[in-house]
C-alpha cells in the first residue's frame, strides 16, 4: 500500500512540474515582448537593410540582411541555427526507371489492290457531279447573296441598337444602387451609437500603433523633390515624426536637388499579452458589432 501511495505522489510531483513549466512559458510568451531592431542605409549606393527580432535574449534570434541581391535569413534557437535561406538543399536521388519492353509489331495485312479500270469508273460520277454544280445559272446565285448581305447588314445594326440599349440600362441601375447606398453610409453615420463605435475603434488604433511602432529613431534623412513646394509640403508631414523623435532623428530638406538619402536605425518593442488585450476588446464591443452587420446589408441594397 504504501509503495502505490509513494507512485501516486511521485506522478503529483511531475504533473505539478509540467504544468509550472507550460504556465511559466505561456506568461513568457503573453508578458515578454518581441524586440526588434532594424538599420537602414540608401543614397548613393543600393539599398541595404539590417533587421533582427530577439525574444528573451538569447532564447529566440531571427536576422535578416539584404544589400540588393537576394535576401539573407537566419533563425537560431537558444543560439542554434535552426534556419538559413542560403543552405543548400541536397538534390534527391531519382530512381533509375527500368527498361520498358518493346510490343511486338504484329504483321500488316496487305488490303487487295482494285485494278485501275474500276477506279476510274468510281472517279467519273464525281466528276459530272461537279460539272453539274457548274452550269448552275450565276443569276441566283448572285441575287441570294445579295440578300443574305442586306439581311446581315440590318441584323447588325439592330444587334449593336440592343446592345446599346442594355448597356445604358445596366448604368441607370448602377447609379440607383450607388444612390441608394450612398444615402444608407449617410444614414449610418448619422446615428450617435455608431459615432460612438468609430471613435472607439480610432482609439484602439492609435493605441495598437504607439505601441507596435518603434521607440527609438535615430540617424539621418535627406530628401527633394526638386520642387520646393512639394518639398515644404512634406517637411509638414515629415514634421510628425520630428516631434516624436527629433531628439536623434534629423531630417534635411533639400529645396534644390531632386534626391533621397537615409541613414536610419530603429528599436522596437511588441508584447503579445497587449496585442491580446486590444484584440478582445475590439471584439467585444457591441457598437462595432452593429456598425460591421450595417455596413454588409448595404450590399444587399437594389
Amino acid at each position: 500500500m504504501n509503495w502505490l501511495l509513494l507512485i501516486l505522489k511521485i506522478l503529483g510531483i511531475l504533473i505539478a512540474v509540467i504544468f509550472g513549466i507550460l504556465l511559466s512559458v505561456l506568461l513568457l510568451l503573453l508578458f515578454a515582448p518581441f524586440r526588434y531592431r532594424a538599420k537602414i542605409q540608401y543614397g548613393s549606393g543600393p539599398l541595404k537593410v539590417s533587421a533582427g527580432v530577439s525574444w528573451l535574449l538569447f532564447v529566440l534570434r531571427a536576422r535578416i540582411w539584404y544589400t540588393g541581391q537576394k535576401p539573407l535569413i537566419v533563425a537560431k534557437v537558444f543560439g542554434i541555427p535552426v534556419y538559413r535561406s542560403d543552405k543548400e538543399k541536397k538534390p534527391k536521388k531519382k530512381k533509375k526507371e527500368k527498361p520498358k519492353k518493346q510490343p511486338k509489331k504484329k504483321k500488316s495485312i496487305k488490303e487487295p489492290e482494285m485494278p485501275e479500270a474500276s477506279v476510274q469508273q468510281e472517279k467519273q460520277p464525281e466528276k459530272e457531279e461537279v460539272f453539274s454544280k457548274h452550269v448552275q445559272p450565276e443569276t441566283e446565285h448572285g441575287e441570294r447573296q445579295e440578300t443574305e448581305q442586306k439581311q446581315g447588314f440590318f441584323s447588325k445594326i439592330a444587334d449593336k441598337i440592343r446592345k446599346l440599349r442594355e448597356t445604358i440600362h445596366r448604368i441607370i441601375e448602377k447609379l440607383k444602387q450607388l444612390l441608394h447606398r450612398t444615402e444608407a453610409v449617410k444614414e449610418i453615420f448619422s446615428k450617435e451609437e455608431n459615432k460612438q463605435a468609430i471613435s472607439f475603434a480610432w482609439s484602439q488604433l492609435k493605441h495598437l500603433l504607439r505601441h507596435i511602432l518603434p521607440k527609438k529613431v535615430s540617424g539621418t534623412l535627406i530628401y527633394g523633390s526638386g520642387d520646393p513646394c512639394s518639398t515644404g509640403q512634406a517637411l509638414g508631414v515629415l514634421a510628425v515624426l520630428y516631434a516624436r523623435y527629433g531628439e536623434l532623428l534629423s531630417v534635411q530638406p533639400d529645396f534644390e536637388e531632386k534626391r533621397f538619402e537615409c541613414d536610419i536605425d530603429l528599436k522596437g518593442r511588441i508584447q503579445i499579452f497587449t496585442l491580446l488585450c486590444l484584440t478582445i476588446k475590439v471584439i467585444r464591443n457591441q457598437g462595432l458589432k452593429q456598425l460591421i452587420h450595417e455596413f454588409k446589408n448595404i450590399k444587399t441594397i437594389e
